[in-house]
């Protein structure tokens, strides 16, 4: 009891760290005047820094309303000792990702790095544990209600970021090939370790909400490297208040429901623009 106290009093100490850095730097953009900021390294284009926040705070509120109120589902509880290695060897490796994707040349690298750390490490990871005594997790079966309910919330977010929103057109070829590589390299890798993977974990190591920012600040510092082209201290900022709160959505989304296509779907979408401002 008083270790899991202690893990629960960390916890707190980390949800309010990182809710004070995500809309410290929030706060920081109003205060120095930048309403609009560059959201992407696909280009130069700039958006209203609330179209970057609202939606996904208003998202999250209609996430907490909508059912199902299942009882937390979390089957890493079950093994304690394996889930806090687990958690801290993944949470190293999305720290690593964040340095590695800052040095020099990093997007030259992106391409191999980003899978290798973030997908077959983590792989070879699991299958280690497992093989020396590790027991699989079991997930509960999907309802209809579970498929459907997310559906609400991912359409608050979208609708209100893509139909009020005037976002720039990418400069990259929406093709199919195009849509494809971005959709592994985004959606499924991110969502697949950062959420699937290490939000899951943190949840049951640290407590819900604790996993949730903690997991929505690690993703969102990897984007550091790719998005400071217009100004590293600005570059910082933006990329905290901006993929902070929307990997808190995006984190609150998969606690709540279990759903992993629906936020595959959600990410696969905001990373790609072109294709909805293509269409109006």
């Amino acid at each position: 009891m008083g270790e899991r106290r202690s893990w629960a009093r960390l916890g707190g100490f980390i949800l309010v760290g990182c809710l004070a850095t995500i809309f410290g730097c929030l706060l920081l953009l109003l205060l120095t005047g930048h309403f609009s900021v560059h959201y992407t390294a696909d280009h130069d284009g700039t958006l209203p820094l609330w179209l970057l926040t609202v939606p996904a705070l208003l998202a999250i509120v209609v996430t907490r309303f909508i059912p199902p109120t299942i009882k937390w589902e979390n089957p890493f509880r079950l093994d304690p000792p394996r889930t806090r290695l687990e958690a801290a060897w993944l949470t190293a490796l999305a720290a690593l990702f964040a340095i590695i994707m800052v040095l020099p040349g990093a997007p030259l690298w992106f391409l191999i790095v980003k899978p290798v750390l973030l997908i077959a490490i983590p792989l070879t990871l699991f299958w280690y544990l497992r093989r020396n005594g590790g027991k699989r997790e079991r997930w509960r079966p999907m309802t209809p209600t579970r498929w459907i309910a997310p559906l609400a919330p991912a359409a608050v977010f979208l609708g209100l970021t893509y139909l009020l929103g005037a976002y720039p057109e990418s400069r990259l070829i929406p093709d199919v090939q195009t849509i494809l590589i971005v959709f592994l390299f985004n959606a499924v890798i991110e969502e697949l370790f950062f959420r699937r993977w290490l939000q899951t974990r943190l949840e049951a190591v640290l407590g819900l909400w604790p996993g949730i920012v903690l997991a929505a600040v690690l993703w969102a510092v990897w984007h550091i490297g790719i998005q400071s082209h217009h100004g590293v201290g600005l570059g910082v900022l933006t990329v905290l208040a901006g993929h902070g709160v929307r990997g808190m959505f995006l984190g609150y989304l998969w606690a709540r429901y279990r759903n992993f296509p629906v936020l595959l779907l959600v990410h696969g979408i905001i990373n790609a623009p072109f294709l909805l401002t293509g269409l109006r």
